[in-house]
Protein backbone atom coordinates (compact mmCIF):
# COMPACT_ATOMS: atom_id res chain seq x y z
CA UNK A 1 0.00 0.00 0.00
CA UNK A 2 1.35 3.41 -0.87
CA UNK A 3 1.16 6.56 1.53
CA UNK A 4 -1.48 8.30 -0.71
CA UNK A 5 -3.79 5.18 -0.34
CA UNK A 6 -2.73 4.58 3.80
CA UNK A 7 -4.07 8.39 3.52
CA UNK A 8 -7.13 8.19 2.28
CA UNK A 9 -7.77 4.74 3.84
CA UNK A 10 -7.27 6.61 7.45
CA UNK A 11 -9.23 9.61 6.51
CA UNK A 12 -12.38 7.30 5.82
CA UNK A 13 -12.35 5.63 8.90
CA UNK A 14 -11.64 8.97 11.11
CA UNK A 15 -14.69 9.58 9.54
CA UNK A 16 -16.84 6.75 10.12
CA UNK A 17 -15.17 7.17 14.06
CA UNK A 18 -16.73 10.33 14.39
CA UNK A 19 -19.99 9.85 12.80
CA UNK A 20 -20.10 6.49 15.44
CA UNK A 21 -19.18 8.84 17.65
CA UNK A 22 -21.99 11.31 17.20
CA UNK A 23 -24.31 8.46 16.71
CA UNK A 24 -23.25 7.13 20.32
CA UNK A 25 -23.80 10.52 21.98
CA UNK A 26 -27.07 10.76 20.22
CA UNK A 27 -28.35 7.11 21.27
CA UNK A 28 -26.92 7.98 24.94
CA UNK A 29 -28.86 10.72 24.88
CA UNK A 30 -32.46 8.80 24.03
CA UNK A 31 -31.59 6.78 26.68
CA UNK A 32 -30.66 9.22 29.26
CA UNK A 33 -34.57 10.81 28.37
CA UNK A 34 -36.45 7.47 28.42
CA UNK A 35 -34.70 7.08 31.98
CA UNK A 36 -36.38 10.29 33.21
CA UNK A 37 -39.85 9.59 31.19
CA UNK A 38 -40.40 6.03 32.86
CA UNK A 39 -39.05 7.43 36.44
CA UNK A 40 -41.95 7.66 38.92
CA UNK A 41 -42.94 11.04 40.11
CA UNK A 42 -42.22 9.72 43.50
CA UNK A 43 -39.12 8.13 42.33
CA UNK A 44 -38.53 4.34 42.33
CA UNK A 45 -39.59 2.65 45.42
CA UNK A 46 -38.12 1.07 47.97
CA UNK A 47 -36.76 1.34 51.45
CA UNK A 48 -33.05 1.57 50.93
CA UNK A 49 -30.84 2.53 47.77
CA UNK A 50 -30.70 -1.27 46.94
CA UNK A 51 -34.29 -1.68 46.97
CA UNK A 52 -34.59 1.07 44.89
CA UNK A 53 -32.29 0.08 42.02
CA UNK A 54 -33.50 -3.48 42.00
CA UNK A 55 -36.83 -1.52 41.32
CA UNK A 56 -35.68 0.59 38.69
CA UNK A 57 -34.01 -2.26 37.00
CA UNK A 58 -37.59 -4.34 37.14
CA UNK A 59 -39.40 -0.76 35.85
CA UNK A 60 -36.53 -0.37 33.02
CA UNK A 61 -36.55 -3.97 31.70
CA UNK A 62 -39.80 -3.67 30.68
CA UNK A 63 -39.84 -1.05 28.06
CA UNK A 64 -39.49 -2.42 24.75
CA UNK A 65 -37.76 1.54 23.40
CA UNK A 66 -35.21 1.46 26.37
CA UNK A 67 -34.27 -2.05 25.08
CA UNK A 68 -33.38 -1.35 21.82
CA UNK A 69 -31.63 1.88 22.03
CA UNK A 70 -29.55 0.18 24.85
CA UNK A 71 -28.88 -2.86 22.36
CA UNK A 72 -27.69 -0.28 19.55
CA UNK A 73 -25.19 1.51 22.13
CA UNK A 74 -24.07 -1.65 22.84
CA UNK A 75 -23.78 -2.79 18.80
CA UNK A 76 -22.78 1.13 17.99
CA UNK A 77 -20.08 0.33 20.62
CA UNK A 78 -18.47 -3.21 18.88
CA UNK A 79 -18.97 -1.32 15.50
CA UNK A 80 -16.23 1.88 17.28
CA UNK A 81 -14.01 -1.35 19.04
CA UNK A 82 -13.57 -3.07 15.55
CA UNK A 83 -13.08 0.43 13.65
CA UNK A 84 -10.56 1.66 16.14
CA UNK A 85 -8.44 -1.48 16.04
CA UNK A 86 -8.55 -0.92 11.72
CA UNK A 87 -7.51 2.54 12.53
CA UNK A 88 -4.38 1.26 14.58
CA UNK A 89 -3.56 -1.35 12.03
CA UNK A 90 -3.55 1.22 9.11
CA UNK A 91 -1.25 3.71 11.11
CA UNK A 92 1.13 1.08 12.21
CA UNK A 93 1.68 0.70 8.12
CA UNK A 94 1.86 4.14 7.58
CA UNK A 95 4.52 4.41 10.51
CA UNK A 96 6.13 1.11 8.35
CA UNK A 97 6.28 3.14 5.42
CA UNK A 98 7.62 6.08 7.16
CA UNK A 99 10.23 3.97 9.03
CA UNK A 100 10.82 2.20 5.32
CA UNK A 101 11.62 5.89 3.27
CA UNK A 102 14.15 6.97 6.73
CA UNK A 103 15.85 3.56 6.04
CA UNK A 104 15.86 4.24 2.44
CA UNK A 105 17.66 7.90 3.12
CA UNK A 106 19.99 6.35 5.49
CA UNK A 107 20.83 3.86 2.61
CA UNK A 108 21.68 6.91 0.19
CA UNK A 109 23.45 9.23 2.31
CA UNK A 110 26.09 6.24 2.99
CA UNK A 111 26.30 5.87 -0.57
CA UNK A 112 26.96 10.02 -1.20
CA UNK A 113 30.89 10.95 -2.11
CA UNK A 114 32.09 13.95 -0.56
CA UNK A 115 33.64 14.85 -3.37
CA UNK A 116 33.12 18.41 -2.16
CA UNK A 117 33.81 18.29 1.36
CA UNK A 118 37.58 20.64 1.60
CA UNK A 119 35.22 23.35 -0.13
CA UNK A 120 33.81 26.10 2.19
CA UNK A 121 30.33 25.64 0.56
CA UNK A 122 26.84 24.36 2.28
CA UNK A 123 26.52 20.92 0.28
CA UNK A 124 24.92 19.08 3.44
CA UNK A 125 21.20 20.70 1.80
CA UNK A 126 22.51 19.52 -1.57
CA UNK A 127 23.96 16.26 -0.27
CA UNK A 128 20.59 15.71 1.47
CA UNK A 129 18.05 16.78 -1.59
CA UNK A 130 20.23 14.50 -3.54
CA UNK A 131 19.82 11.40 -1.17
CA UNK A 132 16.22 12.03 -0.63
CA UNK A 133 15.64 11.81 -4.45
CA UNK A 134 17.29 9.43 -5.14
CA UNK A 135 15.78 7.48 -1.58
CA UNK A 136 11.93 8.39 -2.88
CA UNK A 137 13.27 7.42 -6.88
CA UNK A 138 14.54 3.83 -6.97
CA UNK A 139 15.67 4.72 -10.49
CA UNK A 140 19.31 5.29 -9.52
CA UNK A 141 19.57 1.65 -8.05
CA UNK A 142 17.51 0.03 -10.66
CA UNK A 143 19.75 1.92 -13.23
CA UNK A 144 22.75 0.34 -11.76
CA UNK A 145 21.48 -3.02 -12.59
CA UNK A 146 19.47 -3.28 -9.50
CA UNK A 147 22.92 -2.95 -7.44
CA UNK A 148 23.53 0.31 -5.30
CA UNK A 149 26.31 2.40 -6.46
CA UNK A 150 27.80 6.02 -5.36
CA UNK A 151 25.63 8.92 -5.98
CA UNK A 152 27.44 12.17 -6.97
CA UNK A 153 26.71 15.27 -6.89
CA UNK A 154 27.47 18.98 -7.33
CA UNK A 155 26.73 21.78 -5.05
CA UNK A 156 23.74 23.69 -5.29
CA UNK A 157 24.86 27.34 -6.83
CA UNK A 158 21.49 28.96 -5.98
CA UNK A 159 22.28 28.82 -2.46
CA UNK A 160 24.38 31.58 -0.71
CA UNK A 161 27.56 30.73 0.80
CA UNK A 162 27.37 30.91 4.52
CA UNK A 163 28.09 34.83 5.59
CA UNK A 164 29.16 35.38 9.33
CA UNK A 165 27.45 38.49 11.52
CA UNK A 166 28.64 40.23 13.72
CA UNK A 167 26.78 42.58 16.10
CA UNK A 168 27.94 46.01 17.02
CA UNK A 169 25.66 48.05 19.29
CA UNK A 170 24.18 51.31 18.00
CA UNK A 171 26.25 54.60 18.61
CA UNK A 172 24.59 56.48 21.69
CA UNK A 173 22.14 59.61 20.26
CA UNK A 174 24.28 62.88 21.02
CA UNK A 175 21.66 64.75 22.03
CA UNK A 176 20.74 63.18 25.56
CA UNK A 177 18.42 64.96 27.62
CA UNK A 178 20.70 64.99 30.83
Amino acid sequence: MSFLEVATDLKARYLKRAALKNQLAEVDYTIGQRKIILAPADGWPGKNDGERKLSEAKGLSTDEPLLKAQAEYRQIEAALLVLQAEIDGLEDERRALEWQVRQDLTTNLARVEPAYADRNTNLEQSAVDNATQAALDNRAIAGNGGKPGPIRFTPNPAQPKPVRLVYSPPPPPDDLPF
